[in-house]
């Protein structure tokens, strides 16, 4: 997958920045981090310019969708900018939470 996404990133134009999500899980050990960072050593070896993480913790998403009063701190990474998930209306925070879930695997 790195190879395929840091050959359509030719150069400064970078129109196909890599949007990458991943269960918290994936940030809990040492080995977990010193993959990741494998990973995106890789994607910038092979030409890659951009890449866009999430850790997100799923649990947490949920929560502050069904409550986001509770969570006024939580930035959230939405293609192109970061928010903070309580500024975004409902139906943009559902479309958030889909794709995090979703991609979260």
């Amino acid at each position: 997958m790195t190879q395929a996404i840091a050959s359509v990133q030719p150069g400064y134009g970078n129109t196909a920045p890599w949007q990458l999500e991943l269960d918290i899980g994936y940030a809990k050990t040492e080995q977990a981090v010193e993959n990741l960072m494998a990973l995106m050593e890789a994607h910038f070896e092979l030409g890659g310019t951009l890449i866009n993480i999430n850790i997100v913790d799923a649990e947490k998403i949920l929560a502050a969708h069904a409550n986001p009063d509770l969570y006024p701190d939580l930035i959230v990474r939405v293609t192109g900018f970061s928010a903070y998930f309580t500024s975004l209306s409902k139906e943009f925070r559902q479309l958030v939470v889909n794709r995090l879930i979703r991609e979260a695997v």
